[in-house]
């Protein structure tokens, strides 16, 4: 550094240096998604409409398990979604403050299928602002924030391996986005699991297992490993993870969406 190089000036350089590189990567791959439509197919099927038909079963998003397609190689997909983030104070239709912006959520994914029965999947993701862009990358066990990664934040919010038997047996084991929402019309809320959702980067690390029985019931077991400074997906106070017993939660769902008969 030379004699009338100032340390602060290199700082803000560097930051800007990799500011620009962070916002080039997300314009790339708005680029992609608009040439390559297919490259963003992966997150369109995930991401189902609620204004679908009602008697449609898969009105819901899909988690990291529900889809493992049996293939060899390796896969890369990604996907990028754009919104307008608005807060404000509403007091009987009176807006006494408002405030906006744009915001992105990026995520990039290698799959490699090493046989027809197992695989190991891969990703990074990370949220760009119109507020904070300058990229951060992260690793911990816990959200940074209450709901999520932050403006401007990048981690592996995926990195596990899963073995399955198509439509019968999943089980998958390290970081994984975990789903488990209502269906057939029921708004999801409070009783479910939904990592990732919206704009949203958060993640589950444990064991996922699924299993298909003959009778059309599906069966969820979920083993999650949580840190003692806090949960890596959206939980609420007073739930806290300081003590030590804590460190292991379990989750069971069950659910049979096969119709028996017409009520009309």
């Amino acid at each position: 550094m030379g004699p009338d190089t100032h340390p602060l000036a290199m700082t803000m350089v560097e930051k800007n240096h990799w500011s620009a590189i962070f916002k080039a990567i997300v314009i790339v791959l708005i680029g992609l998604m608009i040439a390559y439509p297919a490259f963003g197919q992966a997150e369109d099927e995930e991401l189902t409409d609620v204004v679908e038909e009602l008697d449609e079963p898969e009105i819901d998003v899909q988690g990291s398990i529900d889809v493992a397609d049996e293939q060899r190689g390796v896969k890369l997909d990604g996907d990028l979604r754009l919104g307008f983030v608005f807060t404000g104070d509403d007091f009987q239709g009176i807006v006494a403050s408002d405030s906006g912006h744009l915001r992105s959520r990026w995520r990039l994914r290698s799959v490699w299928g090493i046989s027809e029965r197992f695989r190991a999947v891969g990703r990074v993701s990370g949220i760009c602002s119109a507020i904070e862009c300058d990229p951060d990358f992260i690793l911990q066990p816990d959200i940074p924030t209450p709901v999520g990664l932050g403006d401007g934040q990048i981690t592996i919010d995926s990195l596990f391996f899963q073995w399955f038997r198509t439509e019968k047996f999943n089980l998958a084991v390290g970081r994984m986005e975990t789903k488990f929402v209502a269906r057939g019309g029921v708004y999801a809320k409070s009783l479910d699991r939904n990592d990732s959702n919206n704009l949203r980067i958060n993640w589950t690390d444990g064991v996922h297992a699924t299993y298909q029985a003959s009778n059309g019931w599906t069966s969820n077991v979920i083993l999650q490993y949580n840190s003692a400074d806090g949960a890596s997906n959206i939980r609420r106070h007073p739930l806290e993870f300081s003590d030590s017993r804590s460190r292991v939660s379990t989750f069971l769902a069950f659910e049979n969406v096969q119709p028996r008969r017409h009520l009309v």
